[in-house]
This record gives C-alpha cells, structure tokens and sequence, in this order.
C-alpha cells in the first residue's frame, strides 16, 4: 500500500524505515542526504527532534521555509558529524533550536534561529563550527537560567559573523 497516501509519493521514500513515507514523516526525520525544503516544517511536542542528521557532509537548505517547534526538544540535532550545512532556515519555537554535540566543521549560513525555549544554538563538545549572516534573536527569556542564544560548553574555535544578534553567549 501507499505509506503517505494523501501526498504524492511515486518512489514509496522511507529512509528510516518505519513503514510512514518520508513525505508524511519529516518531524523526527533522519537525515541521511542533502535535502532541499519545499514547504514548512511544523512538529507538535512528541518527538526528540525535527531533523537528526545522520551522515557527515550533506547541506540542510531550507530555501527561506521556517521550522516550527513547540517549544520541546530540538530543531535540528547534530550528534557525531562533520561537514553539514545548514542554510536559508527559519528555526523558532524548539528547546533548542540547533544542537551541536561532538560535531566537527559545521556551518549554519543566512539563517534565523529565534524564539526558542532555552537555547537558539548549544555548542556541546564542538569544535570549528561556523555561524555567519542571518539572526540569533530572543532565545530564552530567562536571564537567571544557565541558557542563552548561543550556548558553547567545552567548544573550541567557534566563528560568529552574526548579522543580527541580540541574546547573549553562555559558556562556563
């Protein structure tokens, strides 16, 4: 049978094999190649994730579409990779909007990360990862919390050519 029956779906893509079509399955995505977004993203509050990128070396465009959250877990989360891009995004109301843990290389380009619940951007581990143009704006309200629009714990080496940034860098 069709497994996304109410989209077209002539080539039956599942990457992550759970019997729902890629099309009707993009919240908690895996990502195993460069994708290209044609329309929105909005995920409800049961899932880890939006997108795990699960392969180094591919780009995430996002061609100006917004990724909505509501206001748990991760936008896009980066665990173990190198070499990803991610670009032209719009990532507001997540935990955190993009979460790089042990990455190595990586890139967000012309992006707006805004509105999250605690950070827009958490450097975990991370090394030589690069932020330029775009907007790192209102992520986490809360000045008493440990949070920030760019968090950077145990990270060597980040570069910010932010064009607009108005939330503050945690790093203890």
């Amino acid at each position: 049978g069709d497994n996304c029956p109410y989209s077209y779906n002539p080539d039956q893509n599942d990457t992550d094999f759970d019997d729902i079509g890629d099309l009707c399955d993009i919240c908690s995505f895996v990502l195993n190649q460069s994708i290209n977004l044609t329309s929105e993203i909005r995920c409800d509050d049961d899932m880890d994730y939006a997108i795990y990128v699960d392969t180094d070396n591919i780009t995430i465009d996002c061609k100006g579409f917004p990724i909505w959250g509501e206001d748990e877990d991760t936008g896009i989360d980066v665990d173990g990779r190198s070499g990803i891009t991610i670009k032209n995004c719009i990532i507001k109301h997540f935990e955190t909007g993009i979460y790089f843990r042990n990455a190595y290389n990586n890139y967000v380009l012309n992006s707006i990360i805004a509105e999250n619940e605690d950070n827009g951007i958490y450097l975990y581990y991370s090394h030589n990862n690069s932020i330029s143009e775009g907007e790192v704006a209102e992520n986490n309200q809360d000045s008493s919390s440990n949070q920030a629009g760019i968090k950077i714990y145990y990270s060597d080496n980040p570069v910010f050519r932010i064009g607009r940034f108005r939330t503050g860098i945690f790093s203890p």
